[in-house]
């Protein structure tokens, strides 16, 4: 919702506009504004204290409280956001429905959707699809976890990768060449598996499994 005063277009050096804008904001430098309908574009540092709905475009930093729609940029950060990030760091603090694209993403709380980069961090609730190097879930997570080390305290689905590890409870398939669960429900394959509460004993070559 935009109230008060609003700007259709800005174009500067700055571009620094403490009300709405509903159009395109441009700083060769530097854009701020309230909030933003439309598209933004600073050549080093795009920034929105509240809302922007459309595109945020910056050299180096894009931030916004809430994104609906995409950011692109080295280094993207929100609060809430609803759409693509797409650049080298991306960092959600609470909120994330959609995709982010880089080598490092993070994601404070809560996640739906698809991490694809070199490091994915997932602080609480992640749902979706976590696909790089190292993915990370800090608390649950529900989904494919794909890359060359997968963690999780809490994870159902499909962990496939060279070490997976579930801190406490697994319920699905472990596929890869090391793979640990506390406990587990369902099945392991890889060279070594270790399951504290398996059917047959907790450390097994090739599988290992509890139904």
């Amino acid at each position: 919702m935009y109230v008060g005063k609003q700007h259709r277009s800005s174009l500067g050096l700055f571009s620094l506009v403490e009300e709405s804008i509903v159009g395109a904001q441009f700083g060769v430098i530097l854009s701020f504004a309230n909030e933003l309908k439309g598209i933004q574009f600073g050549g080093i540092i795009s920034r929105v204290s509240y809302e922007l709905h459309g595109i945020q475009s910056g050299a180096l930093i894009n931030t916004a409280h809430i994104l609906k729609g995409l950011q692109l940029g080295l280094i993207n950060g929100a609060k809430e956001v609803s759409g693509l990030q797409l650049g080298f760091f991306n960092f959600i603090e609470q909120t994330y429905f959609g995709l982010q694209l880089g080598s490092f993403n993070f994601i404070g709380e809560t996640y739906l959707g698809l991490q694809l980069g070199l490091i994915n961090y997932a602080g609480e609730t992640y749902s979706g699809l976590q696909l790089g190097l190292i993915n990370y879930a800090e608390e649950t997570y529900s989904g494919l976890q794909l890359g060359f080390f997968n963690y999780a305290k809490e994870i159902s689905g499909l962990q496939l990768g060279l070490i997976n590890y579930a801190g406490e409870t697994y319920s699905g398939l472990q596929l890869g060449l090391f793979n640990y669960a506390k406990e587990i429900s369902g099945l392991q394959l890889g060279l070594f598996n270790i399951s504290k509460n398996s059917d047959i004993y907790p450390y097994l070559p090739i599988f290992n499994a509890r139904f």
